[in-house]
């Protein structure tokens, strides 16, 4: 395994664990998805250290989908309860971060 493979593999399992209150299929969506990305990037000549420094912290990326979650999950109480039908905000943050490709 590369130096690239090591650092990206870490970045991968550190952002699984901030990733820890979603569930498990999502979970590894997310960390496909990023994956995806960080190779299509390294493909096109960019570098490992500069497409990591330009997500951010593992913990900081993730709690994008976090707070997406949570207001989704909000939204999806309160619907229930009569109360802002109208509005559809699930998965407002998280693709404002993948924004960065």
């Amino acid at each position: 395994m590369s130096a690239d493979e090591r650092k990206l593999h870490a970045y991968e399992r550190q952002l699984r664990w901030a990733l820890d209150a979603l569930p498990e299929a999502d979970r590894d969506s997310i960390v496909a998805e990023l994956r995806s990305h960080v190779l299509d990037r390294l493909d096109a000549g960019d570098n490992l250290d500069a497409i990591l420094a330009a997500l951010g912290p593992p913990n900081d990326y993730a709690r994008a989908f976090c707070e997406s979650y949570e207001v989704a999950g909000r939204f999806h109480r309160e619907k229930h309860h009569g109360c802002c039908k109208h509005w559809c905000v699930a998965g407002v943050a998280a693709p404002a971060r993948l924004a960065l490709f």
